[in-house]
């Protein structure tokens, strides 16, 4: 009895833990993906900024 009740218990902390595991993993997914459309923006702007350039130096010519 008291060892089935262990077993139980040792599979809820299984089961808890697992699921603080898959919590964190979405967490960081979700940072890493905000981090990569951060990147990309200011790659974005960048070029725009360097196209900008261009055009104004393309027109003073």
């Amino acid at each position: 009895m008291i060892k089935n009740l262990k077993k139980e218990e040792d599979k809820t902390n299984e089961i808890n833990k697992t699921k603080e595991l898959e919590e964190k993993i979405v967490k960081l997914e979700q940072q890493l993906k905000s981090q990569q459309e951060d990147e990309d923006y200011k790659e974005w702007l960048k070029e725009k900024e360097m196209r900008k350039k261009k055009k104004q130096k393309d027109f003073e010519m």
